[in-house]
């Protein structure tokens, strides 16, 4: 009976219906997207067993400087020395070999680490042993996604394969699939011991040099500070004298998280705050909308009560009715969210955070929490309304006589109110970090970004040497290209450098300064147009000699306190070569424009080559690139190798550094539209009732001669009040947070008392097309109409 009834009410009062749907459905999905990333970086790492004797090591250095890298050797030191310790790994990302079977091949992530890895991160197998699937140093273990890649359906227990045409493998267990919220993950696991048979690795896992990442499981009941009193006594007793001052710290694992950097927690909090936001936003409008429509359903309710109904059957009654549409909201919600924003989330987070994923078989706690929601939203939304109807006596609810029923406008129009502080602080947010966006895409980012290609070498080449000397052939009729300003080979361009720094001294003061560092050769500085301010370019006529010359920029100059750097001699601490500024080049953004331009030095790497190089970077007239582009792939394609040919614009590598931001802005604007949205659907629902109850008046005032404008004046008056009080509350508060928020940025605008206006605009011509409409509808109908109706 309840069913039928709230049926019927339902398709009674269409526009009621329609209004509630379309704004919960659409917040729903709205504070799922929200919410689910939130659930995301809650539960990351949930397969991992005992995490809370789970720990990694962290260098903290007197500078202030902290990073989770530590020397090579010292983890088998500490292992070794301290009994503590229950487990430990390293996972170390040397490179990413190719590795075959037959006549197919795959290449994906690959870590190096040590036999105990399955002890220190409890990740499930399909198959193999975890307690020996890495004893041996010719183990490999691979995951479900290379397995199918390489084997197919066939067992891939026990088979070999061979990594890089010339090491055998043999694979000793399958992983099972990853969540993609893990921090440690991995396609291909090897032996560490293998790297330990490499030249180049060993020769820079020393007690100097700190790029390894160190994983412990601890005992129970380990002090934390005695383990890192022993971790101290083994940095003084062999780290190299210059890293004497190093702090290593023992981190529990659950703060990992923190290492994505401050942006991703902003990104969290910022979630948090709008999925309460917004739903705060579509429970107040459900109330709004169904307190509204007591004054329409008063006499039913009266009737019913006069028939034997109790209050908790008027109650349950209403609650069905509500339950009924967010059970429809829910499905759609749900259905908007999977479709349309969670791919929208991953378009927008791009390689900076892991891809969502909603797996209904893991994640079903997050569904059942919004089900609780939805329940929680029905109890509110219909319980209160109808509490508050049931409270007056029968005879006056069935004369109509309501007496205060409209006592509750104060209440009503707080809500309101709430709901457009929130809308306009968000409309504020929009226009400010749009401006800001912008300003950082605008700014001079002192290099040239157009007319240079910029085309990937590092292809795995199936024979390298045949490679190079065609590659050779390739640089020499680039050389010959009237076309073709300038090239360049290199392993690092603008908006790619590597996070690789040093400490370098100065001969004659013995002053340290920390420089990013990379290797650059004569053509670097030419093709991208980077001004010289100072000094000479690299010359590949002194090639002989030209090892030693390196080059700075303006801001390193200044780090020294140099006003001329010519001639000037550094050494890099670790190390004992002699190295001699011969230019400074003009400051130049290498990343995005969110930081600050870091002190930079270029050493010179030789003549352009293929070897040792991941990128061939061309400055070319733009008539000609197209045609210079279909030379370049037909020359590639004469040296067969792995990886596709591809290229890149310059420019577009410039943009794709504002990804992440560029996110962060669309779902501001998401959510500034979603809140307008509902709001103005509430107040769309609300003027078409306040209509409805004052069809008389407005009957009788059209008699007596009011105009149309008169009429609408008089429905709409009211919620501009609120929408102005609102705009007095919320501007206040969009300019405090993006004033803070716009600190963290190097090149900033500042907020201008024109885009505070801006959005008080928007907001108050939202709200006059939204009630204007409704007001008008209902000022242009019939008066004779409206005095008969009852």
């Amino acid at each position: 009976m309840y069913f039928k009834l709230a049926i019927r009410n339902l398709k009674k009062n269409k526009l009621f219906t329609a209004v509630n749907i379309i704004g919960l459905s659409v917040g729903i999905a709205s504070v799922m997207a929200l919410s689910f990333s939130v659930y995301q970086y809650i539960t990351t790492d949930r397969v991992f067993k005992g995490k809370a004797d789970l720990y990694y090591l962290k260098t903290s250095l007197p500078s202030g400087d902290n990073y989770m890298q530590t020397t090579f050797p010292l983890l088998d030191e500490v292992v070794r020395t301290c009994p503590e310790v229950e487990a430990a790994t390293h996972t170390q990302t040397w490179n990413t070999p190719w590795l075959k079977y037959g006549e197919k091949e795959a290449q994906e992530r690959t870590m190096y680490v040590e036999k105990d890895f399955f002890k220190v991160f409890t990740f499930p197998l399909t198959a193999g042993n975890a307690a020996n699937a890495l004893g041996d140093k010719f183990s490999a273990v691979i995951s479900d996604k290379i397995a199918r890649q390489l084997f197919g359906t066939e067992n891939p227990m026990g088979k070999t394969i061979t990594a890089d045409d010339s090491l055998q493998l043999t694979v000793t267990g399958v992983l099972a699939p990853q969540a993609n919220n893990n921090t440690v993950k991995a396609d291909v696991l090897l032996s560490i011991a293998l790297l330990k048979d490499n030249k180049d690795f060993i020769g820079g896992a020393n007690w100097y040099n700190t790029f390894a990442s160190n994983f412990l499981r601890l005992k129970k009941g380990t002090s934390i500070p005695a383990f890192e009193a022993k971790l101290a006594k083994i940095v003084a007793a062999n780290y190299a004298p210059e890293n004497k001052q190093s702090i290593i710290k023992a981190v529990s694992y659950s703060n990992i998280k923190e290492e994505s950097g401050p942006l991703i927690g902003i990104i969290i909090k910022g979630s948090v705050g709008a999925a309460i936001f917004i739903l705060l936003i579509i429970v107040v409008n459900l109330v709004n909308l169904n307190a509204a429509t007591m004054y329409t359903r008063s006499k039913e309710v009266g009737v019913r009560q006069m028939m034997g109904g109790g209050k908790k059957n008027i109650i349950l009654q209403f609650c069905v009715e509500n339950g009924l549409l967010v059970l429809f909201s829910l499905i759609c919600g749900g259905l908007l969210f999977i479709y349309l924003l969670l791919p929208q989330m991953n378009k927008f987070t791009g390689d900076n955070l892991a891809e969502s994923v909603l797996n209904i078989k893991q994640d079903y706690p997050f569904l059942l929490l919004f089900i609780l929601v939805g329940a929680v939203i029905t109890l509110v939304a219909g319980s209160l309304p109808a509490s508050r109807l049931t409270a007056f006596k029968i005879i006056d609810v069935v004369k109509g006589k309501l007496g205060n029923i409209n006592s509750g406008h104060g209440t009503r129009n707080v809500f309101i109110t709430v709901q457009f502080t929130l809308a306009i602080v968000f409309i504020g947010i929009t226009v400010i970090l749009n401006r800001q966006i912008n300003y950082m895409r605008s700014v001079s980012i002192g290099f040239n970004r157009e007319n240079v290609v910029v085309v990937k070498t590092d292809l795995a080449f199936k024979n390298p040497a045949a490679a190079g000397v065609h590659f050779e052939s390739l640089l020499n009729q680039l050389k010959a290209d009237a076309n073709v300003k300038s090239f360049s080979t290199t392993s690092t361009i603008p908006t790619a450098y590597w996070d690789n720094y040093n400490t370098y001294i100065e001969t004659a003061s013995g002053k340290e300064v920390k420089l990013k560092h990379a290797g650059t050769d004569a053509g670097y500085l030419k093709t991208f147009e980077i001004p010289l301010v100072e000094g000479r370019d690299f010359d590949d006529a002194l090639a002989a000699t030209e090892g030693s010359s390196i080059i700075i920029n303006k801001t390193a100059m200044k780090a020294f306190g140099w006003t001329s750097a010519i001639g000037k001699k550094l050494t890099s601490k670790g190390g004992d070569e002699t190295a001699t500024v011969v230019g400074v080049m003009d400051d130049f953004n290498y990343q995005n424009t969110q930081g600050p331009i870091e002190p930079l030095l270029h050493w010179y790497t030789g003549k352009q080559k293929l070897a040792g190089n991941n990128y061939l970077s061309i400055n070319a007239t733009s008539a000609y690139q197209q045609q210079l582009l279909q030379r370049l792939q037909k020359d590639f394609a004469a040296m067969p190798s792995r990886r596709p040919f591809k290229y890149d614009y310059m420019s577009d590598l410039v943009n794709q550094q504002y990804i992440l931001l560029n996110g962060i802005l669309s779902t501001t604007n998401f959510i500034a539209f979603l809140t307008i949205l509902v709001a103005s659907m509430g107040m769309f629902g609300l003027i078409a009732l306040l209509a409805k109850q004052k069809i008389k008046e407005i009957g009788v005032r059209k008699v007596l001669g009011a105009s149309i404008q008169n009429i609408v004046a008089m429905l709409s008056k009211d919620f501009l009040k609120l929408v102005l009080v609102a705009s007095i509350i919320a501007l206040p508060v969009a300019w405090y947070a993006m004033h803070n928020w716009l600190n963290d940025f190097a090149y900033r605008i500042e907020i201008k008392w024109w885009m505070l206006v801006l959005t008080s605009v928007i907001a108050i011509l939202i709200v006059l097309f939204t009630v204007g409409f409704q007001s008008v509808k209902a000022a242009l109908m019939n008066p004779v109409k409206s005095l008969r109706s009852e």
